[in-house]
Formats: C-alpha cells, sequence, structure tokens
C-alpha cells in the first residue's frame, strides 16, 4: 500500500477528521482541550479586577489514532499499540489570549500520518 492510497482510505473513515498542520503543510489528526482558564477581567474600570479560575478538562481518549488503527491493523497487542502512540503522538501546550487579562490555556495532542504510515510498514504491520 502506498502512502497516498493510505490517505485515501484514512480520509474516507468517519470519526476521523484529517487537517494539515505545520509549514510543510503535512496530514495530521488531532484533539485539543482546556487546561485552565482566567476570567473576570473588565473593560468598565471598576477599579480592582476580580479575577477567577476556572479549572481544565479531562484529557479526551485519542479515537482518531485508534480507529485508524483498528482498521489497518487490529491484529496489534496492546504493548504493539503503547509503543506505536508513544513514537507518534506529539504534545503542545498554548494560551489564548483575551481582552482585560483573561485568558485560556489548552493541550494539544497529534499526529502526523506520515509518520504513522512509516511506522507501520516498517513494523510490517500494513
Amino acid at each position: 500500500m502506498t502512502y497516498k492510497e493510505f490517505i485515501k482510505q484514512v480520509k474516507q473513515m468517519d470519526g476521523v477528521c484529517v487537517e494539515t498542520r505545520g509549514k510543510d503543510k503535512k496530514h495530521s489528526c488531532s484533539i485539543e482541550w482546556r487546561i485552565g482558564k482566567q476570567t473576570g477581567g473588565s473593560c468598565w474600570d471598576e477599579g480592582e479586577s476580580h479575577y477567577h479560575t476556572i479549572s481544565g478538562e479531562p484529557e479526551p481518549e485519542f479515537d482518531e489514532l485508534d480507529t485508524i488503527l483498528e482498521y489497518f491493523c487490529s491484529q496489534i497487542t496492546f504493548l504493539q499499540y503503547k509503543r506505536i502512540c508513544h513514537q507518534i503522538i506529539k504534545t503542545d501546550e498554548g494560551r489564548y489570549d483575551d481582552y482585560y487579562g483573561n485568558y485560556t490555556d489548552y493541550t494539544v495532542k497529534y499526529f502526523y500520518l506520515e509518520d504513522l504510515y512509516n511506522l507501520l510498514c516498517q513494523k510490517e504491520l500494513i
């Protein structure tokens, strides 16, 4: 199977959202969730701002990776699955700044489909 065939099949899967990421516009899948937030800043110059923090959301499951692996290589062991995840999943954190000192912190987990394809080929799983 070629990478082009792999991508075509992945794009047709239910529940898998393929996007492009980075300068090279590489095909990827990702999940993002809020890990914290601060609100309470105001534009009304009411004196001291009354900031309060809001706790984050629980980390969601990375179902897209599971869907792809189940489709192409459902025979893998749990240990193989863990190693694949460890080798291809990357994590970034960031902040969306809002007005008046308010902000939202978030985490993104993602993987490049080309990295997954190359790893599965290397391990002769596809």
